[in-house]
């Protein structure tokens, strides 16, 4: 189990499993140590028999601004083998959620940016407060959608709609982001665990009798 100075926590409780980003200091930034830490939650999850359904959140004022623009200009030279590391991690992470056939729900409040926002959009439902916001960012980097971006975002709103938010990478507010079908709901910011409660429960209920069996076939 994950301790409050990881850069993930990971907290079981009634049947419910929340992975916490935790470097609210920087964001929630997603660095190889993130990545890690995320992939071993993730994983721990999927097995864990106990655990019905799986909530994602961020500590601090934003679900993640994606990824850690200081650590990878840090990392110089050795920049290529930390990308790999890191998609690596966070590549089998989204899998890991998907694999389980569990329920997941990222409940998101500030930013959610580049791979968080491929880490949201992973998720089958996707919560945000009123002053969330959303962007694809990775244009803005000269690199390509990652994190399963191209086929979720595809999946969602469809080939062009898909291209023109990849394309010019704008950044959307909450009521956008619902508009345009990327987000659940939209709710007020102290409303936003409240908000979770009904989703989780209900999902608790439903996962036994057909959770396993109506996801696979809305999933693609």
């Amino acid at each position: 189990m994950s301790t409050a100075s990881s850069p993930i926590e990971l907290v079981v409780a009634d049947g419910i499993g929340t992975i916490w980003l935790n470097r609210p200091e920087r964001g929630n930034g997603i660095e190889l140590e993130l990545a890690t830490a995320l992939r071993t939650a993730a994983f721990d999850l999927e097995r864990d028999a106990s655990v019905k359904v799986v909530v994602i959140r961020g500590r601090g004022a934003h679900f993640s601004v994606g990824g850690d623009l200081r650590a990878f200009s840090a990392a110089g030279a050795t920049f290529p083998r930390l990308a790999t590391d890191i998609i690596t991690s966070f590549h089998d992470a989204l899998l890991s959620l998907r694999r389980s056939g569990k329920p997941a729900i990222a409940a998101v409040n500030g930013a959610c940016a580049g791979g968080a926002m491929s880490l949201a959009l992973a998720c089958d439902f996707v919560l945000a407060t009123e002053t969330a916001h959303f962007s694809v960012a990775y244009r803005r980097l000269g690199v390509p959608a990652d994190g399963g971006m191209t086929h979720s975002l595809t999946s969602l709103v469809g080939p062009r709609r898909a291209l023109e938010l990849m394309l010019l990478s704008d950044r959307m507010n909450a009521s956008e982001a619902l508009s345009r079908g990327l987000i659940t709901r939209v709710c007020a910011e102290h409303q936003l665990q409240r908000s979770s409660r009904p989703h989780q429960g209900r999902q608790r209920v439903c996962h036994a009798a057909i959770g396993r069996n109506a996801q696979p076939s809305v999933r693609h």
